[in-house]
């Protein structure tokens, strides 16, 4: 479950990660390699998979439940800051 706010910069250097909205909705930026944003509104019930080595943060305004399977955590890398 995500409060309302922003999580922090992450990325998956060994493995894609998949979201799945149970609840409510969240805005996802995903970076491009060139670091072109790509932005996304998932709502209940829409899956997403943000592809291996792509920088990514969920924002959301409400409370909202989501689904994910990532990569070990061996293979995370995160940051507050947009990289």
């Amino acid at each position: 479950r995500y409060v309302p706010g922003s999580s922090p910069w992450e990325r998956h250097t060994n493995g894609d990660e998949l979201l799945l909205v149970t609840d409510g909705e969240v805005r996802l930026e995903v970076l491009e390699n060139d670091g072109t944003p790509r932005v996304a509104l998932l709502r209940e019930g829409m899956l997403f998979v943000v592809p291996r080595g792509h920088w990514h943060q969920l924002t959301a305004t409400a409370n909202v439940n989501i689904l994910y399977i990532s990569p070990s955590e061996d293979g995370a890398e995160r940051k507050r800051e947009r990289p």
